[in-house]
Parts: structure tokens; sequence; C-alpha cells
């Protein structure tokens, strides 16, 4: 019958362990040998702990000795022969640093285009797999990358200019004295864009087509988030946005005005003056826009 062998663990050497078993870059071999141990503490015999960890009995009684002649150190994997790794620590710290001021600088970065970086501007020669695999380890992963219009915000002094314009018109608005109104737009087809989804190796994921000619829906949208009444307005439409759709929905479902710009009674004024905030888009600055608004403000309704 063959010999227990029992291993008991101080409460330092439990608590330090426990630190150790959450590493995310611990091996998987000296983590499977780490579980050994813990239960051989806990009086686990060796088959059962065979058992449970899938090794052969002679795997789990074999660490156990190494440990309670070695202590924790020999546990780890012992100096292999060979070639050392390509990829060294330094090398490996440089493609990350390039890869961290790439997400924020608008560079994105393939695994080839990547293996053939490390070859021009370090001298490594490493497989496009086995450079995954370490990308992996070092918690980068293969996403997709995200759109942004920042670099076209050249003008700071604006920027500022205008978080200041929108503070007072919030203040103003807060108090009642005026309708302060973010209005945007977006445009809904039939079909998605192609994307990424989970399926089976082998099996490409289908997703239906339809042509969404005639069948595009526009949205309009404006909310006036301050104020004693918040609301939000909004109205569909089959077809194209263009400039006289988008001065028929801030006019009169927006503004509330009884009719067009244009057609409006002379002397009309709102009851309180409305700001709508809007962005760049191009319909937002068509000439039919541009022409309108000095009959919107006239009627107290003005565009910032």
């Amino acid at each position: 019958m063959p010999m227990v062998i029992r291993v008991r663990l101080t409460q330092d050497q439990r608590e330090a362990w426990a630190r150790l078993s959450r590493s995310r870059t611990l091996a998987p071999r000296v983590r499977e040998r780490i579980e050994i141990i813990w239960r051989c503490d806990l009086g686990w015999s060796s088959p059962r702990i065979a058992e449970a960890l899938g090794l052969h009995e002679q795997t789990v009684r074999k660490y156990v000795k190494a440990f309670l002649v070695g202590g924790g150190a020999a546990l780890a994997d012992r100096p292999r022969s060979g070639r050392p790794p390509q990829v060294r620590a330094a090398d490996r710290d440089a493609l990350e640093a390039v890869l961290d001021a790439s997400a924020a600088g608008g560079r994105a970065w393939t695994l080839p285009q990547m293996v053939r970086w490390l070859a021009t501007e370090r001298g490594v020669t490493i497989r496009r797999g086995r450079l995954s695999v370490l990308l992996r380890h070092r918690r980068f992963r293969w996403k997709r990358t995200k759109r942004s219009v920042g670099h076209k915000q050249k003008d700071p002094e604006r920027q500022v200019q205008a978080a200041a314009d929108l503070a007072t018109l919030q203040g103003e608005a807060t108090r009642g004295v005026i309708d302060r109104l973010y209005l945007d737009a977006r445009g809904f087809a039939p079909t998605l864009p192609t994307g990424y989804s989970w399926a089976r190796a082998g099996t490409r994921a289908i997703v239906r087509y339809e042509a969404p000619q005639g069948r595009r829906v526009n949205v309009g949208g404006a909310l006036a988030p301050y104020g004693p009444r918040p609301r939000l307005v909004y109205a569909s439409r089959l077809g194209k946005l263009d400039g006289a759709a988008f001065l028929h929905f801030i006019g009169q479902d927006v503004a509330g005005l009884p009719a067009a710009p244009a057609a409006l009674p002379a002397g009309y004024r709102r009851a309180r003056p409305g700001v709508i905030v809007l962005d760049n888009y191009s319909v937002h600055r068509s000439k039919l826009v541009q022409a309108a608004r000095p009959a919107l403000a006239a009627a107290g309704v003005s565009c910032y």
C-alpha cells in the first residue's frame, strides 16, 4: 500500500499562495502544481487529487515530495535547453508602448504589420500565431475600433467659448427664460452592416440582406432636458432628409410655429425664445436653412 504523504501549510503560506494563484501571469502548469499542494493541505489523498485534476497518481506524489524537500521553488519549471525565446521582454514592452500610443492616436495594427515592425525596428523574427499568443497573455485583444472626430477640433479657444455659451444657455433654460433643445437625426435601413459573430469553426454566420432603396427611415429628434417642462419631440419620414424637411421639423414640431418661417404673420414671435443646438451635418448648413435663419430669429428661434 503506498505511503500516505501529508502537507501542512502555515497560515502565512496559505495567504501567500492565495495571492500567487490569482496572478494572471502564472503559468498553467505551475498553477496546477499549486492546486495539488492546496488539496493535499486540505487532507485529500493522492488518488483523489489525481482523479479531480485528471493527473496520474505518480505525478501528484512527485510534486508533493518535491514541495516537501524544496518548498514552493520546487514547483517552478526547470530551465530548458534549446534556443532562447526570440522576443525579449524589452521587445514586448516596446511593441506594447506602440500599441498603446496607437490606440489613442488613430493607428490600427494587424498581426502581419506587427510582425514586420518587430523585424524592422527590433530585429526580431516571430510567427504571427506565436505573436497572437503573446499578446493575449499580455491582455491585448483583436477588437473593433471606434470612430472619433476629435482630430477635427483644432480651435481650443473656440471650444472653451462654446462650452461657456452652452453653460449660459443651460442656466437660462433651467430658470425657464428660454427653451433649449438638442437636435439630431438618424437614418435606419433594413440591412445591418457587416459585423462579427461567434460561430462554429468552418461555419459562416449568414445575415439576410434586404435592399434599402425606398425603405430608409429618417428620424429627427429634439430633447429639452432643462426647465419646468422637459420634453422630447421626434418625427420620422421615408425618403431623403433635406433642408425643406429639416425646416418643417424645427418650425412646426420643435418650435411650434403656426406656419413655415417665410409664411409667418408679420411681427409674430414665440412666447419664449428657443435655442436649438445642432451639429455640423450638411443639411443643417444648407443654403435653404441659412436663408430661413433670419425669419426664424425674428420669430424667436435661433440655432447654435
